[in-house]
């Protein structure tokens, strides 16, 4: 396989392509049933939603990370779980900057023009769990290697624990059901960096 498609596979985390349509219409389904409103159609897009959402947010995080994953040099600590092919595409080369700054911002405008064809006010919550998202992700990039204990951690992963209550709301409305779905779901984000964090 060439270099550049196995480069754009690990940047992607595209052997994980399913795992966040299925997190992200979790919360779409749990909302169905009790504001109804499900519809096949409506799935597909939510699922897309969740797909292209989630891949903005990981091209961000190697691109921020750029500077600092060009001084990991130790790979045999990269697991399979960051990357099927073991490879850092950007500080490689097999992918510029410049491309992957591209790439955040053309998810980013697919992810926000999918989302614009919700109603509203539907499309103006997950709008701005969106936004929250990919900015809490930077301020957890930028913070993590500059603290004394783990606030940064503790803060940026309400991002991952927002994205299925960002699903919620595609079809649902904020309420308790929401918040105690962010509550329960979030333990198992921080447990998730803890085992990422190992398996480095």
């Amino acid at each position: 396989m060439n270099a550049t498609i196995r480069a754009y596979i690990d940047l992607f985390r595209l052997h994980f392509f399913f795992a966040w349509p299925v997190l992200f219409s979790s919360g779409y389904l749990l909302a169905t049933m009790t504001y109804g409103g499900f519809s096949w159609p409506g799935l597909g897009r939510v699922a897309l939603i969740g797909f292209f959402g989630f891949e903005g947010g990981l091209v961000l995080n190697d691109y921020i990370d750029r500077r600092y994953d060009c001084k990991d040099v130790d790979r045999s600590r990269l697991t399979k779980y960051w990357g099927l092919f073991g490879t850092r595409p950007i500080p490689d080369r097999l992918i510029s900057p410049r491309i992957a700054a591209g790439l955040v911002i053309g998810l980013v405008i697919i992810t926000a023009g999918l989302i614009m064809t919700l109603p509203a006010p539907h499309s103006i919550y997950v709008l701005l769990i969106m936004f929250y998202c990919y900015a809490i992700e930077i301020f957890y990039q930028e913070e993590k290697r500059e603290q004394k204990h783990p606030f940064a951690q503790v803060i940026g992963r309400t991002d991952f624990a927002l994205f299925p209550a960002a699903g919620y709301l595609v079809a649902g409305v904020p309420d308790s059901t929401v918040l105690l779905f962010f509550i329960f779901f979030y333990p198992f984000a921080l447990a998730h960096l803890g085992a990422m964090t190992l398996s480095m």
